[in-house]
């Protein structure tokens, strides 16, 4: 118990470091929601639809018939750890709104008409914080939010706005910038809402 508790506090003191709306208790009942949430979802490996001799005519011709899990252990994990952060730092309407100076209806409005991304999380609207900049949204959001599919998962958004996308370069930069920098430092929407369109969201 002593070590349980010796790693609670730690965990205390990194989300009050990292500035996160939540303790380190509640952090970890979403961990635990995350991890029991996966296994209800969980399916049996479907049955292998090439036979011994398929598969080795394959392998012989240089395929690559290896199992996801196999090519990229840990990416179930990674992913669960990603979401679990992801709401615990995201900001429930009421939030989102004195942030930005607007009335609860307005979050809620723009939430409505796809200005704004949002994850239902027992049976509230939390913000992801991705698409927020000091107290303000990410300049030209209301035109790259609508172009992204509504279905699409709370991390390949996050991923999408935080990584670097190679059609997003500028003159003298040493790498293409992520749409979030690219938004932030004032740049075209557009391109950024065309890249969101051509997203493919898994």
């Amino acid at each position: 118990m002593a070590e349980i508790e010796k790693v609670m506090k730690i965990l205390g003191e990194e989300l009050a470091a990292l500035d996160m709306s939540t303790n380190a208790e509640a952090f970890v009942r979403l961990v635990l929601e995350a991890v029991a949430n996966k296994r209800k979802l969980q399916i049996p490996k479907a049955t292998p639809l090439l036979s011994a001799a398929e598969k080795a005519a394959y392998l012989a011709g240089g395929f690559d018939l290896c199992e996801c899990e196999e090519q990229i252990p840990g990416s179930l994990e990674r992913a669960m750890a990603e979401y679990v952060a992801l709401i615990a730092t995201a900001l429930p309407i009421h939030d989102a709104a004195r942030l930005l100076g607007v009335h609860c209806e307005t979050i809620q409005n723009r939430l409505h008409r796809r200005e704004l991304f949002g994850i239902k999380h027992r049976g509230r609207w939390l913000l992801p914080r991705f698409q927020f900049h000091h107290e303000e949204t990410l300049p030209g959001l209301e035109e790259v939010a609508p172009a992204i599919d509504p279905d699409a998962q709370p991390i390949s958004l996050a991923r999408f706005f935080h990584l670097p996308q190679n059609d997003l370069v500028i003159a003298d930069a040493p790498a293409p910038l992520s749409p979030r920098d690219w938004l932030m430092a004032g740049y075209s929407p557009t391109r950024v809402a065309a890249l969101a369109r051509e997203l493919i969201l898994l």
